[in-house]
């Protein structure tokens, strides 16, 4: 996540290669989703976003979502939302956008407040849209 924050994309993209490709064996050898998958997918598709590459940052964002739901996990949940929030902004859809962010504060708010370091991308996802259809982070 530094990495990725720091603007150091080629370094980001290299440790969460990494790993993703370590919470992959693990996941093949136990024959479940492992809890360490949602995060790395999550950081990938914020850089493939960052670098404007909308299309890979949903479906990296979307393989998240589908682990944390698999999961249970909500703030996974929320984080990969954030991300598809953040592609659908990229391709101007800010109604969807829109809505992506209002279904993240609805997770995060089902499970308290996450640490700060877990809600920076929600206004940066939101940055694309119009004033009236910004909703507010929790």
């Amino acid at each position: 996540m530094v990495a990725r924050r720091a603007g150091r994309l080629a370094e980001a993209d290299e440790h969460f290669a990494r790993a993703l490709a370590w919470n992959e064996r693990l996941a093949a050898d136990y024959g479940v989703p492992f809890r360490g998958l949602a995060l790395p997918l999550a950081e990938a598709g914020f850089v493939a976003e960052l670098r404007g590459d909308a299309e890979r940052a949903r479906a990296l964002h979307t393989r998240s979502l589908a682990v944390a739901r698999e999961l249970g996990d909500p703030r996974a949940a929320a984080l990969a939302t954030e991300g598809l929030a953040g592609a659908a902004s990229l391709v101007s859809d800010h109604q969807r956008a829109a809505q992506l962010l209002t279904d993240t504060t609805a997770l995060r708010t089902s499970v308290g407040n996450a640490p700060a370091a877990a809600v920076a991308d929600p206004p940066r996802a939101a940055t694309g849209l119009p004033r009236t259809r910004k909703p507010s982070s929790a």
